[in-house]
């Protein structure tokens, strides 16, 4: 029989962020390609194979064996793959679960780029980058924040390579975004200030908020609402609206009676729209702002600082247009 592939890395998270779109009922992953009769297979059919059925191209990335083929790059990877961590997709075919596929890419990505993948496979949507929409909504999570951080904390133990930038960056992710919008800003937010982000972690992203029944009629006879961003101790809350010049009337409306309750319940409600995290002058103003609805006190950003937030802001969010 033909050796079996196990597929990690960048080609596994293709396979993990096409089958989670497939699993809700959007037909991305291509058939062709499956059957090849009753022989075994060549490696060179097996990464074909592999990359059909991960919605990716050669060459493949895969761990665990050390091959020479143009169409597999192979990776060296030390930390556990018991049958618990990999995910059968073919008899010749296994995919590294997401645990430690985030290891394995925390050897070639930087500290934002974990906690964004990271973000992603705990959220609600997913990235969708075949199609005409960047992503989407209304996915059920992959894996959680804590599930991922219990196998690279094993790995840090064990010395894997990858595995202590995968830590620090868990360390920025919560669980729970519904876009990358809300994945950005909550880097953002989460990040140090030495190198740009705010540095007011602490927040739940669109968990379930109770609304009393008497403000109940206002918001169309819901009994709760999802913050994007909710400091629950201080009763603050950040909404993120990232389309806020394409809103119909009607939606305006909405939010607005929303924040109106919201502000009734005793909740402070700060709005971040695409132009605000755009402009440098409008982003710091917004967290002073929340920093100071926070109950804290922070000296204000040293040159150097700014610097960081300014490179972080233009690689998170762009760059505000010109008149």
């Amino acid at each position: 029989m033909a050796e079996r592939l196990v597929i990690g890395h960048q080609t596994a998270l293709d396979f993990w962020r096409a089958s989670r779109v497939a699993s809700e009922g959007q037909h991305v992953l291509d058939d062709v390609g499956r059957l090849y009769g009753g022989r075994d297979l060549r490696l060179k059919e097996c990464a074909a194979l592999a990359a059909n059925l991960c919605n990716s191209s050669t060459p493949v990335d895969a761990v665990a064996e050390r091959r020479r083929c143009s169409d597999i790059c192979d990776h060296v990877f030390s930390g556990p793959l018991t049958k618990a961590h990999l995910h059968d997709i073919d008899q010749y075919v296994s995919v590294c679960q997401a645990g430690p596929m985030l290891v394995q890419l925390a050897t070639q990505l930087d500290q934002v780029d974990i906690a964004l993948v990271a973000y992603e496979l705990c959220g609600t949507y997913g990235l969708t980058l075949w199609a005409e929409d960047t992503f989407q909504p209304d996915l059920t999570a992959l894996t959680s924040r804590a599930e991922l951080m219990g196998y690279a904390t094993s790995a840090k133990a064990l010395g894997v390579r990858g595995a202590t930038k995968a830590v620090s960056a868990l360390g920025l992710v919560v669980d729970g975004s519904a876009s990358p919008r809300e994945t950005d800003l909550g880097v953002f937010l989460s990040l140090s200030r030495r190198l740009g982000g705010a540095e007011l972690g602490g927040f739940v992203m669109n968990e379930d908020l109770s609304v009393p029944k008497r403000h109940q009629d206002a918001l169309g006879a819901k009994s709760e609402v999802r913050p994007d961003f909710l400091w629950k101790d201080a009763k603050v809350l950040v909404e993120y609206d990232s389309n806020a010049h394409h809103l119909t009337p009607q939606k305006k409306e909405s939010d607005e009676a929303r924040r109106r309750v919201l502000e009734a319940m005793g909740y402070t409600v700060l709005v971040v729209t695409n132009e605000l995290v755009k402009d440098a002058a409008k982003l710091n103003a917004f967290v002073d702002d929340l920093t100071c609805r926070l109950g804290l006190r922070r000296r204000a950003l040293s040159k150097w600082q700014q610097k960081s937030r300014d490179a972080l802001r233009e690689r998170l969010f762009g760059v505000q247009s010109q008149p």
